[in-house]
């Protein structure tokens, strides 16, 4: 597995908005589940629907389906896994 912290993350993310400013994300659905027991991982699930770019039309908008694990270490909360799938896959 590929370790991502959020400190890591974010300048992809910077990045990524930056490239493309009009693009817009709205986040539904958000569920977070902290192991009951070690308190130190939790899995974050949510629906991302994600639209505008170059045209900022409404029908160009793309919906995907997010489930993140993280680990707590030291104090910090970090990226164990990430996957997204399109909702229309």
């Amino acid at each position: 597995i590929y370790t991502l912290s959020l400190h890591d993350a974010l300048p992809i993310l910077v990045g990524v908005f930056l490239r493309y400013p009009k693009r817009q994300v709205s986040f539904l659905n958000v569920q977070v589940s902290l192991d009951p027991v070690t308190l130190r991982e939790a899995e974050v699930t949510f629906n991302a629907l994600v639209w505008g770019g170059r045209a900022t039309l409404p029908e160009d908008a793309d919906s995907f389906r997010v489930r993140s694990r993280w680990r707590e270490a030291g104090g910090d909360w970090v990226l164990v896994d990430l996957e997204a799938r399109g909702l229309s896959e």
